[in-house]
This record gives structure tokens, sequence and C-alpha cells, in this order.
């Protein structure tokens, strides 16, 4: 469903697209108050609704939300499970410190033991933690299902240097801690039991190699506890990566739910039609797209154009729906009209409170119906019952009191034959005055009822006989017409509908111009063939019309200010017929009119 047509805000050039800048703080960035009705949904209402929930910071306008996110159903988005991976680190968390640690151990053990042996399984020790390192380097090895052999191959470094230290500390066998903990950390419970079997093969690797025993209680202590300990903490790493794989799940969970609720928002508020803002103190407002629009109708230079029911009060800058909203008042039904004079829109505002004093989550919601359809259908019913019972009443009153004259002359026995037939030329004028405003009344749904009968007829012909009837009316109010119409030209068309056309057109001429000339013109459209259409201009130099009448002036029983001002007869009816009419041939009307110095309309017909 298209948003209403009155929300746009037209001009010479179209239709203009709202601006792209910050509703509540305009182009500088300064802060601005939000305008009646308006409230602040942007293009992307979605990534708005996702401000007010969101920590991150944000720089500047949100991006759009992508065509992919909008369409995404209900079920897509709730069907999406929240991933239950491990928490997992980057391998280089793991891999630099351990390299660090393996290289300076082999660098002290290269310095201690003077043995060509121990030498060369540190230079093997140092190798293997280089090859680590730079294997990690490929995403399909650090990522992948391979990326297990890392850290063994780290604990297989930490087993040659610790065995090739001879009698050196026990410190060494804390080479092998990271690459332990990496593995119970990244890869579950099967990591941690290779964590545990790698520290213990680490411990084991100076008696594998030849050394001696502990031979007392205190040096196996020494060697026991230090593989405990970090077999130990391979287990609480383990425990520590569940929990943080349960937290990261709960927080995809909620922030999936979030999403979903972003979404259906977004969908309901562009959905609607009717504008809405939602504001929270400290938060990016949120307004949609006919909020949007509404707003740039009454920006001015002056301030808010906002108008009272009658649209021509302004509206007190206290009184205006925004500022009542944002004083923490709630109410409903408030009609105020927005927009340059002439060409303004209803909004009926309502307005709601959220969240108590003391909650930092306070706001409220401004909501603004577009009732200008409804409100001009009110306004074009009052007008067309006033205009039909003065146009249909005053005729008819006339009839029925000459008819009582006539009576009683007739019942007193005067036989006054000449005053007789002056009662009854006015009984008759009246009547055919009545009998034409029904008439215009009954073509409105002939224009829409009755079927095109095309055929090549002489526009020309048709033209010059609807001139003629006209004629006698412009010479009595002292009108000039000037003609140019060719001898003939051939179109295809419903001679009815041409003949209605041409005879409003005129009507309208001779009824709206009090002096001057009237000019009337039939041509071929340029380019065209023969048969192929035609253009009628009917330019008169009456009191013309302003731009906003212009904008009416097709539209059913509209009678422009200059009709009411000076009482010139008809129901608004003619022009409505016409376009209906131009319509139904499949060709345009234009309009050209300035007050006071009068209009010129040109029909083309294809």
């Amino acid at each position: 469903m298209g948003p209403p047509r009155s929300w746009d805000v037209q001009t010479t050039s179209g239709t203009r697209s709202p601006p792209s800048y910050s509703p509540l703080h305009g182009r500088g960035g300064s802060t601005r108050a939000l305008p009646v009705g308006v409230m602040a949904v942007h293009p992307s209402t979605a990534d708005a609704v996702r401000g007010l929930a969101s920590t991150r910071p944000s720089s500047g306008r949100p991006p759009p939300v992508c065509p992919e996110d909008q369409s995404m159903s209900a079920s897509e988005s709730f069907g999406r499970r929240p991933s239950t991976a491990p928490f997992t680190a980057p391998w280089w968390m793991w891999q630099v410190p351990t390299a660090a640690f393996a290289l300076t151990v082999a660098v002290l053990v290269s310095l201690t033991q003077r043995s060509t042996p121990a030498l060369l399984v540190a230079v093997a020790a140092t190798v293997l933690v280089v090859v680590v390192s730079v294997g990690g380097l490929s995403r399909r090895l650090s990522d992948g299902p391979l990326g297990i052999v890392l850290p063994l191959l780290d604990m297989v470094a930490a087993a040659l240097l610790h065995g090739s230290a001879g009698d050196a500390t026990w410190s060494t066998l804390l080479v092998c801690g990271l690459p332990a903990a990496w593995l119970a950390f990244a890869f579950g419970a099967a990591g941690t039991a290779l964590a545990v079997a790698g520290v213990a093969g680490v411990a084991a690797a100076p008696f594998l190699a030849g050394g001696s025993l502990p031979s007392t209680a205190g040096d196996r202590l020494d060697v026991v506890l230090p593989a405990l300990a970090l077999a130990g903490m391979s287990v609480v790493t383990y425990g520590a990566s569940r929990v943080l794989s349960a937290a990261r799940a709960e927080v995809v969970a909620r922030t999936e739910a979030l999403e979903m609720q972003v979404r259906t928002t977004a969908g309901v508020l562009e959905a609607v039609d009717v504008a809405v803002a939602v504001h929270v103190p400290g938060r990016e407002p949120v307004i949609n797209e006919l909020g949007q629009r509404l707003r740039q109708r009454m920006e001015s230079e002056s301030g808010p154009l906002v108008f009272g029911p009658d649209r021509v009060t302004p509206v007190p800058r206290h009184e205006q729906a925004h500022r009542r909203a944002m004083a923490g008042q709630t109410f409903a039904g408030l009609l105020q009209w927005v927009g340059e004079p002439g060409d303004q829109v209803a909004a009926v505002c309502s307005a709601h409170q959220f969240g108590g004093p003391s909650d930092p989550g306070r706001g409220w919601v401004l909501a603004a119906w577009d009732a200008t359809d409804l409100l001009d259908s009110v306004r074009v019913r009052e007008e067309f019952l006033g205009t039909v019972s003065h146009e249909l009443r005053t005729p008819l009153t006339s009839v029925m009191g000459y008819l009582e004259v006539l009576e009683d002359t007739l019942l007193d026995g005067a036989h006054d034959v000449a005053t007789a037939l002056h009662h009854l030329t006015v009984i008759r004028r009246n009547a055919v005055a009545l009998h034409e405003r029904v008439e215009q009344l009954l073509n409105v749904a002939r224009a829409e009822d009755d079927a095109l009968r095309l055929k090549v007829v002489d526009v020309a012909s048709l033209v010059r006989d609807s001139l003629v009837r006209h004629r006698d009316a412009a010479e009595r109010a002292g009108l000039r017409v000037v003609a140019s119409i060719p001898p003939t030209l051939q179109a295809r068309v419903d001679p009815v509908a041409l003949d209605r056309i041409a005879d409003n057109l005129l009507t309208n001429a001779v009824k709206y111009t009090a002096d001057g000339h009237i000019d009337v013109s039939v041509e071929r459209p340029p380019g065209s063939g023969c048969h192929s259409g035609f253009v009628l201009r009917v330019a008169d130099t009456g009191c013309g019309m302003s731009e906003t009448e212009v904008r009416h002036a097709f539209e059913r029983f509209y009678r422009a200010e200059a009709a009411t001002k000076d009482v010139v007869g008809g129901l608004g009816i003619g022009l409505a017929v016409v376009k209906q009419l131009v319509d139904a041939l499949g060709g345009t009307i234009a309009v050209d009119s300035l007050p006071g110095d009068g209009t010129t309309f040109v029909v083309t017909v294809p």
C-alpha cells in the first residue's frame, strides 16, 4: 500500500524527496524541535529502531537496511538457531607468547648445555615452533579441522626442549602450558584429554631421553606437582570455555530475538498509512517515511507551518502537537493543518507517553493520520448541497412565483396578453435554466457510463457548431470571439464526447470573462498524419485562477473563488466532465492561468 498522495510535497519539477538529515538535529547538527505529527523514522526505519537498543557507537546516520534483511520472512528469522560453537580466540593469541617463551628457553638451553646433541635438539625445537607460527598464517590450516595440529606441534617442541635441558629446573616444563591451554580451550573435551596427555609426555621427556629418575621425595614432587598443575589448568580452561560458549549462545539468541523485533517494528511503522514518531530522550528518534514527508511540508524560514481547524489561524508553538507531546501530554483527535496556505494537509494527531518520570526509557509516541481527503469530501459535499439548492431553488422559485401571478391575473378576469406572454417568457427561461442544471448533474454520470463510439469525424465542423451556439451569449456579454479553425480536420473521435468538451470549455470562457476576447483554435498535433488526432485550444481574458485553484479545477463541484464571490451560476462540474471525457479518449488537458490574466485550456487527443 503506497503512502497517501497528499503527504507528497509538490513542486514545479514534481514530487520533492525528503531531505537527508537528522529529523531532530537539522542540517548542521544543531538541536531542532520535531514539528507537528512528524516523528523523526528515517528512510532506514529498521536501522533507526535498532539504534534505540544498540550499544554500539554510531558515526552519523545508520546505513540503509539491505533488501535481503527487509524481505526476510518471520519463519526464516525464527528458524535460525543461535550458534552453539565453542567460544574461540585467534590462533596468534596462543602462538605468539608460546613462540617467545620457547625461543627464550631454547637460547637458555644452548647456553647451559654444551653437548652437541642438546644443541641440535634445541635447534630442532626452535625450527618446529617457527614452522607452527608460519603455518598458522594459513587460514585453511588455522581455522580448519587441522588446526589442532598447531598446538600439538608446540607440545612436541616443548617436549624436545624439556628433554634436552638435562638437569635443568622444572621451569622448562612451563613451555607446554600455553599449548595445553590452547587445546583445552579451542577443541573441547578431546582437546583437553590431549592436553593432559601432552603435559604428562612433556614431563616424562627427560627420563625417556635417558635421564635418571628422581631419587628423593622432594625431587619426585618437583616433577609431579608442576605437571599436575598444568593438567589441572587445562581442565579449568576447558570449563571456562564451556561457560563462555554458553554465554555466547545466550547473547546470540537474544540478539536474534531483538533483530526480529526490530524488523517487525520497522515493518509495522512503514506499512501503516500514518505518520509515526517514537522519541526517547538521549536516543535517535524513530520516524517513518510518511512522518518525514509531513515534516518537510511544514518547514519554513519563519517556523513550522501549522494551522488550526479553520486552516488560517496559526497554532501557537506551545500548542503544536509535537510540543504538547514533549511536554508530557497525552491526547487524541487533535486536528492541525500543515503546509503552505492553499497546499495544506490535515493531520489528526494523537500522542501517548510511556515510562515513568524516573524511568530512563521514558518517552513519547506521536502519530498523525492524513485526513485531508475525508475533510475535503465533507467540504465538497457541503458546498455541493449549498450550490445545488441555490441553483435549483432560484429558477424554481421564479417559475412558481410567475405562475401565481399569471394565475391571479387570469382569475381576476384580466386578459392583458402582453403581460401574460411576459410572464410565460420568464417562466420558460427559468424552466430552461432548471433543465440545464439537471442536465449538468446527469452529464457527470453520463461521462462515466457512456461507452465511446469512435469514428472519423470533421473536428473542425463540430467545434464551429459549438461556437455558433455560444456566439450570441458572447456578443451579449460584449466579448469578441476569434476563431482559428481550418476548413476541415478529420480525426477518429466520439463526436458526442467532443461536442461536450468544446461546449463546456466555451461555456466557462464566456461565463468567467467580463470583457476582452475568447480565442478558439483547432490544429493537427506536430508530426502527426491523417486522422491522427487534434489539438483544441480555448483561451480567454477573464478572471483567471490561482495555482491552488488550478490544482482543484477538475474536481467535481469545485468552484473557484471568483465564481462564488461574483455569484456566477454553475455547479462546478463542467471541467470535471471535460477531464473524464478527455481521459476516456486517451488524451490530455493542460491549464495555463494566472489571476486576472485569463485562462488557456489545451486539449490534445492523439
